[in-house]
């Protein structure tokens, strides 16, 4: 009896390891596995190197994901801004191409860790969260646009 108890909670355990990892985008953040999605956060100098990294790039896209009126006091060169708090948020990222890398931001971190989760859920490949958001890159005097 023992015994049997025992092979059943091993094959249990090994069952939901293997779902766990054959699952697209269900690997977590910093975790890439043949097949699945780069969803992970990275800091403001990190974000700095990717942005270096691909300029040029269309295959790249920046997303600010603060309001309007943020937006229009200062972004990211080349940011796209689809605003968080709209009800066709959800909605504007499901029309992005899920095989482009994107780079996510707001303001501290907040905003962009939520999109974040959601662009994992809606499948999308290679997505990097500033960790810090713009306050943190105005803060160490990266370059900006638009203020």
């Amino acid at each position: 009896m023992k015994r049997t108890y025992q092979k059943t909670i091993l094959t249990l355990a090994l069952a939901v390891f293997l779902i766990g990892i054959t699952m697209p985008g269900r690997a977590g953040p910093g975790i890439v596995m043949p097949g699945l999605a780069r969803v992970t956060s990275i800091g403001v100098d990190e974000s700095y190197e990717l942005i270096q990294k691909h300029g040029g790039d269309d295959d790249f896209v920046i997303l600010d994901v603060r309001t309007p009126k943020e937006y229009s006091d200062g972004h990211l060169e080349n940011a796209l801004n689809v605003d968080y708090y709209a009800d066709t948020f959800k909605d504007e990222l499901d029309t992005l191409d899920r095989n482009k890398t994107y780079l996510v931001y707001c303001r501290t971190g907040g905003r962009s860790g939520s999109t974040l989760r959601m662009m994992r859920e809606l499948g999308f490949k290679n997505v990097y969260n500033m960790e810090g958001g713009y306050t943190e890159w105005v803060r160490r005097n990266y370059p900006v646009a638009g203020s």
